[in-house]
């Protein structure tokens, strides 16, 4: 009886330092993992310019845009925001830079910016909305990119959780 409960002890101690593992692991690739895409997206496309405005309709995030300009001499321009339906304890923002590749008939992604904007940074005003830019200078001319973001919003009062994702169509950068 003795061993039994000192080897059930024993792989008790084990699994719980895999769920702690994992967790701590977990982290911000759980965030991206956990995304869900933006269904009732519409999207803009112009000659320097693609943005897709999406509202998910979700219990925290009210709508997500994103979009990507060509500002000329191989640099872009990269833009996101997200609108809240209240305020928040947490948003994030992850912004990347794709690469359309001909060779392999598929999107590599490039770059990656990450946002995040906390309460507590705040405290005279409410976590509802936040956005963030980045300019890519040097890149290659003559080349189709595109940007895709996923957005997250933790509620203020509770552990309750939203992400999703969505990008926008390619434009050629001059």
């Amino acid at each position: 009886m003795m061993i039994k409960r000192i080897i059930f002890k024993g792989l008790l101690v084990v699994a719980m330092m895999s769920v702690f593992q994992l967790t701590a692991f977990a982290g911000e690739d759980s965030f991206e993992m956990s995304s869900k895409k933006i269904e009732n997206a519409q999207t803009f496309v112009s000659e320097n310019l693609a943005r897709v405005v999406g509202s998910p309709r979700g219990m925290l995030i009210s709508s997500v845009e994103l979009s990507i300009t060509d500002l000329g001499a191989g640099t872009v321009e990269l833009y996101g925001n997200v609108l809240c339906h209240e305020p928040m304890e947490k948003i994030k923002l992850n912004l990347f830079l794709d690469k359309w590749s001909s060779a392999e008939n598929d999107w590599n992604q490039i770059e990656k910016f990450p946002f995040t904007w906390l309460a507590e940074d705040y405290p005279n005003e409410d976590l509802t909305m936040a956005f963030g830019a980045v300019e890519v200078p040097n890149l290659e001319r003559g080349i189709e990119y595109r940007a895709r973001g996923i957005a997250g919003a933790w509620d203020l009062d509770s552990n309750l959780y939203e992400v999703f994702n969505a990008g926008t169509s390619s434009i050629l950068v001059e």
